[in-house]
Formats: structure tokens, sequence, C-alpha cells
């Protein structure tokens, strides 16, 4: 692998997991507002919290093996325009670098 593409493969690692700690840490700051909402517990909030993290890695790595299974056309094709648009770009790009 080249030196350039290897630093990409860092980079989108990197920014992979980054994004993945934003998001089990989103639950944290929602926790007082859904505790007030619910009138929930303490423990009530820890099971929130728990089953957010627990569904987040599941979702992650089913992600990652339909990825792998299906290719990353095959993922993008059922997504929303936004989603893809990113990917064909960066498609039409190497296409067009040759």
């Amino acid at each position: 692998m080249r030196s350039h593409a290897r630093r990409w493969v860092l980079l989108a690692t990197i920014l992979g997991s980054s994004i993945a700690f934003m998001m089990a840490s989103i639950i944290n700051v929602a926790l007082p507002a859904i505790q007030e909402t619910y009138g929930a517990t303490v423990a009530q909030m820890q099971w929130v919290a728990s089953a957010y993290t627990v569904l987040l890695a599941a979702l992650t790595l089913a992600g990652g093996a339909i990825g792998d299974r299906f290719g990353g056309g095959g993922c993008s094709r059922p997504a929303p325009p936004g989603w893809r648009w990113p990917r064909s770009r960066a498609a039409w790009r190497r296409t067009r670098a040759g």
C-alpha cells in the first residue's frame, strides 16, 4: 500500500472512531432532559445509556458486515441522496483521474 493511501486509511479510521465516540457521548447530554420528561430514576437512565451504546455498537458491526458483503456501492444505494453524494463524487473523481 502506498504511503498516500495509508494516510487516507488512517484519517478515515480516526474520523470514524471520533464520530463513534461523539455518538456515544450524545446520550449523556440528553439524559437530563429524558429524565425530566419521563420522570425516570437514575437506574432507568443507566439502562437507557447502556441500551443506546449497545445498539450503536451492534449497528456499527452490522453496517461493517453489510459493507463487506455488498461493497460500498451496494450499501449506499438505499441511502438518502444526501448521504450518497460524497461517495458518488469520490467515484467520479477516481474515474476522471484515470
